[in-house]
């Protein structure tokens, strides 16, 4: 169970990571999607 907390807390901190990444480029005029965002 150790192993899987600690798997579940990298996988979040890359989706918060993604997600800023994200909205980021959208703000610059940048965006890598196109249409609704699916984070």
């Amino acid at each position: 169970p150790k192993q899987l907390n600690y798997i579940k807390r990298v996988r979040d901190l890359a989706r918060l990571i993604a997600n800023a990444y994200l909205t980021h480029r959208e703000e610059l005029g940048l965006p890598l999607l196109k249409g609704e965002n699916i984070g």
